[in-house]
């Protein structure tokens, strides 16, 4: 499927890995930048080099799931499915999920679902008995949508370690979902109101996607709501200076005492000091709005 095809599909639902944004529990969007894929004609879901290994590898690891399955599933008969077939549930048309695979007993019957990961090592702290909740949340939404009751989740961790996590259906947690998603489809997407900004990467980047040139216009904004805010903005940005002004004497301060050395050790910790070389490279022209505030000129 193209992707232009898939995020046209995608805008008709709340998919699976988006539950966990809007639930504020997803460290790649916002319920905001979910949002605006659904009502602005912008793709906020930049394929990243993380992002396309993970495809990359997804086939290799649904492999040596097979033959996991094959030693601790008793029913296991196979699996299918390509991870791009989306599924929409009967009753809640505008939840939907994606599942990358189908898990089959010998008789063909779907007894469950198989979910792919890949993780960088530095990651593996965040994979204990229980994988992210943000996983958690999107394979419960798949169980849902699907009406199964069971589901695997098959990840490597750091190119070389392989695990297999066993999750069941959540009914009670499926139920607040529900909740929350037609919330949000009901009261933002189908009426075109923008949820509650937050200070995430993935909102300012949706608002500039949606908003990328300005059109000269003025507007006015209410004094009782915008005033405290930029008086308050004035002052975390005074306390922000401090900060960096105290932080630039203390560096300095390392600097000169490590003077030519490479490390300083002091109790437990080591500082480092080292010569590098950045390579020379040439800057691609961009486009940006640049927000500044100022003082208003006597005549606007």
């Amino acid at each position: 499927m193209e992707r232009t095809e898939w995020l046209e599909q995608r805008k008709k639902c709340i998919g699976a890995s988006e539950a966990a944004a809007i639930l504020g529990e997803s460290d790649w969007a916002s319920p905001y930048s979910v949002w605006a894929s659904k009502v602005g004609d912008v793709d906020t879901a930049t394929e990243s080099e993380r992002m396309y290994w993970g495809k990359v590898l997804e086939s290799p690891i649904a492999d040596r799931f097979v033959e996991w399955a094959e030693d601790n599933i008793p029913a296991f008969g196979g699996i299918w499915g390509d991870g791009e077939t989306l599924y929409t549930h009967a009753d809640y048309p505008f939840i939907g999920a994606s599942p990358d695979r189908f898990v089959c007993n010998h008789d063909g019957e779907n007894i469950g679902l198989l979910e792919i990961k890949t993780t960088d090592g530095r990651n593996k702290a965040d994979w204990t008995d229980e994988p992210p909740i943000a996983y958690q949340i999107q394979i419960q939404q798949q169980l849902f949508v699907t009406g199964l009751k069971q589901a695997w989740l098959a990840v490597l961790i750091g190119g070389n370690e392989f695990r297999v996590y066993e999750i069941e259906a959540n009914e009670r947690f499926q139920a607040v979902l529900v909740k929350q998603l037609s919330h949000f489809w009901n009261d933002y997407v189908l009426t075109g109101t923008p949820p509650p900004v937050d200070g995430s990467p993935a909102t300012a980047r949706a608002i500039a996607l949606l908003h990328p040139n300005d059109t000269g216009a003025e507007i006015e904004l209410e004094p009782d709501v915008w005033l405290p805010k930029l008086e308050q903005l004035e002052r975390i940005r005074k306390a922000q200076k401090r900060l960096e002004d105290h932080e630039s004497v203390i560096l300095n301060e390392l600097k000169s005492v490590i003077s030519d050395s490479t490390f300083a050790h002091v109790g437990d910790k080591t500082v480092s000091y080292k010569t590098q070389t950045r390579k020379a490279h040439e800057v691609k022209e961009s486009t940006f709005r640049v927000l500044r505030i100022g003082k208003r000129k006597n005549n606007q």
